[in-house]
């Protein structure tokens, strides 16, 4: 298993961050992170948002995520396909996800992501960002 990073480190997938950030809708209740590694982001997010998910399919990621937000009851994290898995909450404020639904079904994704929002009062769409490599 990759063990927690000690520091704070940067790539550029991290970089995306500060854009993700801004996006984040004012009074954000409930956040998801797709493809969310060992959670950096999803800390991060926990800072704008009362409650934030991340799902990744790397059990070693999700372990990790999991070690480093030990003792943070905002954030929860699960393993499992994004198209596939159950996932708790009945809807989010705000998705997203950095260099990850571009590898899947991006409308069935897409359909996903809404489908959970709509689920929970069928009218106000949930802000989705995707950040990829340019």
């Amino acid at each position: 298993m990759r063990q927690p990073a000690a520091e704070p480190y940067w790539n550029t997938n991290v970089a995306r961050h500060p854009g993700i950030l801004r996006a984040v809708p004012e009074g954000c209740g409930d956040a998801l992170d797709v493809g969310c590694g060992d959670g950096l982001l999803a800390r991060k997010l926990a800072g704008r948002a009362k409650h934030v998910i991340g799902i990744d399919k790397s059990p070693d990621m999700i372990a990790c995520a999991r070690e480093l937000a030990a003792g943070r009851p905002q954030l929860t994290f699960v393993e499992g396909d994004f198209l596939a898995a159950e996932l708790p909450g009945s809807g989010y404020d705000f998705v997203c996800s950095v260099t990850t639904v571009h590898h899947m079904n991006f409308e069935a994704a897409l359909v996903r992501t809404r489908w959970r929002h709509d689920e929970r009062d069928g009218h106000r769409p949930a802000r989705v960002t995707e950040q990829c490599a340019s």
